[in-house]
């Protein structure tokens, strides 16, 4: 075996181990991420359906009010 064989060999093996290093670390991040956004939406969800509820009262609400000296909107 030539010396530029076993330095090609090596060089790849060590880049292999690199690829499969980073590669764990992505999917370790998209885990991270992916659990966090669903604490993100069990605790805002609610938050979120609550003020939905409250503007579409307040449109309700202000689309029945009428100013002095003009008509209402259809």
């Amino acid at each position: 075996m030539s010396a530029w064989l076993v330095v090609w060999l090596v060089l790849t093996a060590l880049s292999i181990l690199a690829l499969i290093a980073v590669l764990v670390g992505l999917v370790r991040q998209a885990l991270v991420v992916s659990r966090s956004l669903s604490r993100f939406s069990e605790e805002v969800g609610p938050l979120a359906a609550e003020i939905g509820r409250q503007g579409d009262r307040a449109a309700d609400r202000g689309s029945h009010l009428e100013t002095p000296g003009r008509t209402p909107r259809r």
